[in-house]
């Protein structure tokens, strides 16, 4: 039973790990169940350098998270969307020009003002202006909760990055003491050798030495 609910956090700890894994075509990754560690936890890299990576994960600017710039890019239609309806509240002029041309007509220059030429001036005005005021209005509140849920979605991620952070250091802090305790039982366990060695021990008390020490074994695994 211990081995099936150890290979059902394996499981799932790949699926969320794939979470992470894209190709360079920006295709999710998915990973197999063959997948395993290439080293021990405290031979990795990342283990023994933690204090700088968490210095390094600090420096990071959270606009270049891929959620935020999705709501950057959206901004920017919307910006795009506000403009164009601003415009509908602008009056409309128009200009028009038509030149009334004959076979037997010619200018040696460009004539402006002379016969055979219409010109035309329009200016609209809108009076009401309620369909354009509301959809200008629509706009600007897009802009405006897209806005706030950028720096929602920023103070998200920020909180993100304290808790694992807090988590990481939390996790390297107990990894130090189980070591400790480790260290600390095998010397338990060499010493009641010893003394059994001399006939001041038992079999049980050794037996219960070991079972602490591999508990310890154990939870520094897990």
């Amino acid at each position: 039973m211990q081995l099936q609910d150890a290979y059902l956090k394996f499981v799932k700890a790949t699926q969320q790990l794939s979470l992470f894994m894209w190709t360079k075509d920006r295709e999710p990754y998915e990973l197999n169940a063959a997948v395993a560690p290439a080293e021990n936890l405290i031979e990795n890299n990342a283990y023994q350098n933690y204090s700088t990576l968490l210095a390094a994960l600090e420096t990071q600017p959270l606009n270049q998270h891929a959620a935020v710039q999705y709501y950057t890019r959206k901004q920017r239609v919307l910006e795009s969307e506000r403009r164009l309806k601003q415009q509908s509240l602008l009056p409309k002029l128009d200009f028009t020009y038509n030149f009334f041309n004959k076979e037997q007509y010619k200018a040696d220059y460009f004539p402006l003002f002379q016969n055979n030429y219409q010109y035309g001036l329009k200016l609209e005005i809108p009076l009401l202006l309620r369909e354009a005021r509301a959809d200008y209005r629509i706009a600007k509140s897009k802009i405006e909760q897209n806005q706030l849920d950028t720096d929602y979605k920023q103070q998200e991620l920020n909180t993100k990055v304290i808790a694992y952070r807090n988590e990481v250091i939390n996790y390297r802090n107990q990894i130090t003491i189980a070591e400790q305790n480790i260290s600390n039982y095998r010397r338990l366990l060499s010493a009641e050798e010893s003394r059994f060695g001399n006939g001041e021990s038992s079999l049980f008390l050794i037996n219960s030495r070991k079972i602490n020490y591999w508990k310890q074994n154990k939870s520094l695994l897990n």
